[in-house]
C-alpha cells in the first residue's frame, strides 16, 4: 500500500506519462507515495512525502564501466560535500526502515563474520574493501597518506565525516587498502598493460549468436510460446501479438539529448543555454509539403496526444521520419508554481523572463540565454497506448523495456 521512488520522474520517462500522472494521483491505486530526490520532479509533484536526496556530489556510488577502455578500472564516487543539512541518502532511509521491521539483513551481524549494516557507510566501505582485496590486493596507505586522508574530509565534510563509524565499517587489516583506494577515487590497472602485440589486451570480440539460446529458451509472456532465437522482421505488435500499423504519415522516433540526461538536468541553468527546446526534426522535403520552415510552431499529433513544439528543417534524418530528444518539456521542477502543507512555493526565475530576445533559428544559441523550464515537449506523451492495455505503451517483449520507437505522428503548423 505503500510506493517508494527514487531518483524518477515517472511521467517524463514512462509512455504516456499524462496517464502515469493519472494513476499517481489516485489515492485508491497509491495510497501512500514517498519520493526522494533533488528537486520537485513531476512524481514528487503528487507525493505525500518527499525526502531530500542526496547529490552525486554528497553521496557513495560504485560505477562500473564500459568494455571498450584500455585497462580495468573499478570507479568509485564519495562524498565530498553536503548542501542540505536535512538531506538523507535513500541507503540510510530503506536500512532505517529493515531495522524497524526487524527484518533480517540490517542492523548488528548483518554480514558474514559480524559486520554490522546501521548506515550507508557500512555497505559501501566494505564494497571498497572487496575492491581493495580483489586479485592482488592493493598496497596499505601510509601515515603520510593516511594523514592526508582524514585532513581532507575534515575539511569537505565537516560533522557529516565520522572517522570511527568509517573505520569500524571494515576490518582493521582492511582499513588502510580502503584509504588507499579511497584517496584515488577507485582501483585502476598499471599504465603500461593496455596492448597484447598490437592489439588492445581488453576490446569488444567474442562469439556472435546468430542464433540465441537465451533467447530461443524463453517464452511469450501472453500467448507462452517459445521466441524465436534466429534474427526477424516483424510488424509493430501489442502484447496479445496484435499487429500495429501507423495510423498516421510519420514515423516518430526520440533520443536522449548529449546534455540534459535526466529528468533533474533542466533544473540547470547552463545546460538549458545550450539547447532551449527539443526541436522536432523533420526532413526538407516532409517541410515543404507541410509548407513548413526552420523555426515554425507546430502541432504534434499522434494517436493518444497533441503536444506543441517547434521544427528544425534538416537533412541529419530521413524523409518519412521525424524525431526530437525526449528530455524536455517538464512542468515541475520550478516551472509551475507547488505547495507544500498548504504553503504556496515560489517559482524559479526563468533567467530572461518576458524580455522579447531574437534568439535564431533553431540549433543557434548563440545568445547564451536560458530558456523556461518547462520549455520544449515531452515525447513519451506521444507514444502510443497498446491495445491490449488500460494503461500502458507498447514493449519490447524480448529485451522488456519500452518500446521508444514505435509511434507514428502528424505535424502541422500552429
Amino acid at each position: 500500500k505503500a510506493l517508494f521512488v527514487y531518483s524518477k520522474s515517472i511521467p517524463m520517462s514512462m509512455p504516456q506519462g499524462w496517464l502515469q500522472a493519472e494513476v499517481l494521483k489516485d489515492t485508491r491505486a497509491i495510497p501512500l507515495l514517498v519520493v526522494s530526490d533533488v528537486v520537485l520532479g513531476e512524481t514528487a509533484t503528487y507525493a505525500d512525502f518527499v525526502l531530500p536526496d542526496l547529490s552525486y556530489l554528497e553521496r557513495w556510488q560504485r560505477e562500473s564501466i564500459y568494455p571498450n577502455v584500455k585497462v580495468k578500472v573499478s570507479h568509485l564516487t564519495q562524498p565530498v560535500t553536503r548542501v542540505v543539512p536535512e538531506a538523507r541518502s535513500i541507503e540510510d532511509v530503506f536500512i532505517e526502515i529493515l531495522k524497524k521491521m526487524n527484518l533480517p539483513g540490517a542492523g548488528a551481524g548483518a554480514f558474514p563474520g559480524g559486520g554490522s549494516l546501521d548506515r550507508v557507510d557500512d555497505f559501501y566501505l566494505k564494497m571498497v574493501a572487496n575492491i581493495a582485496f580483489d586479485g592482488t590486493p592493493v598496497p596499505d596507505a601510509g601515515d603520510r597518506e593516511m594523514g592526508l586522508f582524514y585532513r581532507t574530509r575534515r575539511q569537505a565534510l565537516g560533522k557529516y565525516f565520522d572517522p570511527d563509524a568509517w573505520q569500524k565499517a571494515v576490518k582493521p587489516e582492511e582499513w588502510p587498502k580502503v584509504v588507499y583506494v579511497i584517496n584515488r577515487g577507485g582501483r585502476f590497472e598499471a599504465p603500461g598493460q593496455e596492448y597484447v602485440g598490437d592489439h588492445l589486451k581488453y576490446r569488444l570480440d567474442g562469439q556472435a549468436n546468430f542464433y540465441d539460446e537465451g533467447v530461443a529458451s524463453a517464452r511469450d509472456s501472453y500467448a507462452g510460446n517459445f521466441f524465436d532465437g534466429l534474427p526477424r522482421m516483424e510488424p509493430v505488435r501489442s502484447y496479445s501479438g496484435q499487429a500495429i500499423s501507423g495510423s498516421l504519415p510519420l514515423m516518430f522516433i526520440n533520443w536522449k539529448a548529449r546534455h540534459v540526461g535526466t529528468h533533474r538536468t533542466p533544473a540547470d541553468v547552463w545546460l538549458r543555454e545550450i539547447q532551449r527546446e527539443n526541436y522536432i526534426w523533420m526532413n526538407p522535403r516532409d517541410a515543404l509539403s507541410r509548407g513548413l520552415q526552420n523555426g515554425d510552431r507546430v502541432r504534434i499529433k499522434s494517436t493518444a496526444f497533441v503536444s506543441l513544439g517547434r521544427v528544425m528543417v534538416t537533412n541529419g534524418i530521413r524523409p518519412g521520419l521525424v524525431g526530437s530528444s525526449y528530455n524536455y518539456g517538464t512542468y515541475a521542477s520550478g516551472a509551475a508554481p507547488i505547495e507544500i502543507d498548504g504553503r504556496p512555493m515560489p517559482t524559479a526565475p526563468h533567467i530572461y523572463g518576458d524580455r522579447v530576445i531574437h534568439l535564431g533559428e533553431p540549433g543557434h544559441e548563440e545568445a547564451g540565454l536560458a530558456g523556461p523550464r518547462q520549455a520544449g515537449f515531452s515525447a513519451n506523451n506521444l507514444l502510443p497506448i497498446d491495445p491490449a492495455f488500460k494503461v500502458g505503451g507498447l514493449s519490447d517483449l524480448i529485451g522488456t523495456s519500452a518500446a521508444q520507437l514505435d509511434a507514428w505522428v502528424e505535424v502541422e503548423k500552429v
